[in-house]
C-alpha cells in the first residue's frame, strides 16, 4: 500500500504569513497615514509609471509628504520636555506652537528626500514599505542646542545601519532612539494637533 505524502506548509503560507504581518502594521497607522502608505504602495507597484521620471517624482515625494505631514506622535528629548514645560507649563497641543519656537526644531528619522530615493531606486516589497513607514511614524522634538549632534549622527550612521530601519521586527521606541541619535529621549510620547 502506497502512502501519500502530505505537505507540511503550501508554497503560499509565506505570502500569508507576509498579509497578515502587514495588516498588524497597517494597524498601527492613524487614518491619514494609513491611506498616505497603501495609496504610496500601490503606486510603487505600478512600474509602468516609472518611464515617466519626472511625473513619477513628482506623485511619489506628493505620497511621501503626505506621510509626513500626518504624523502626530511625538518624542522629546529630554531637554526639549523640561524646556517646554518650564516656558509653557504645561505640553502645548498645536505642532506649530513648538514649530514657531526658536528654540527647538522638528525632525524625522529620515530625511522626505532619502525616503524617496531608497523607494525609488529598489524594488522593496511591500511588507518592508510598511515596516519602514511604521518605524518612521513618529517625529522627535530637540532642542536647537542637540540639533548639531542629531544631524551629525544621522549623517555617520552608515547606510548599511539604516538598513536597520526596514526590518520587520525592528521597533523604533525611545531605545532605539536614544543609540540612534545620540540624545536622551524622554520616556512618554506625545499626541500633538497637526
Amino acid at each position: 500500500m502506497n502512502k501519500i505524502k502530505i505537505r507540511e506548509k503550501s508554497r503560499f503560507t509565506k505570502y500569508q504569513k507576509d498579509y497578515l504581518k502587514s495588516i498588524d502594521i497597517i494597524e498601527g497607522f492613524n487614518l491619514k497615514q494609513k491611506a498616505s502608505v497603501i495609496s504610496l504602495t500601490t503606486f510603487l507597484n505600478l512600474r509602468e509609471l516609472r518611464v515617466c521620471d519626472a511625473m513619477f517624482n513628482k506623485y511619489l515625494e506628493l505620497f511621501i509628504k503626505d506621510f509626513f505631514s500626518s504624523i502626530n506622535e511625538f518624542y522629546f528629548s529630554e531637554a526639549a520636555f523640561r524646556g517646554i514645560i518650564q516656558y509653557e507649563n504645561n505640553i502645548p497641543l498645536l505642532v506649530r506652537e513648538i514649530s514657531n519656537n526658536a528654540n527647538y526644531s522638528l525632525h524625522s528619522l529620515l530625511s522626505q528626500d532619502r525616503v524617496a530615493r531608497n523607494l525609488k531606486f529598489s524594488k522593496t516589497a511591500t511588507i518592508k514599505i510598511y515596516t519602514l513607514f511604521f518605524n518612521l511614524r513618529n517625529k522627535i522634538i530637540i532642542t536647537k542646542k542637540e540639533e548639531n549632534n542629531l544631524l551629525r549622527n544621522i549623517n555617520n550612521y552608515g547606510l548599511n545601519k539604516l538598513e536597520k530601519i526596514l526590518e520587520k521586527d525592528l521597533k523604533v521606541n525611545r531605545y532605539f532612539l536614544e543609540d540612534f541619535l545620540g540624545i536622551k529621549i524622554n520616556p512618554r510620547k506625545q499626541i500633538l494637533l497637526t
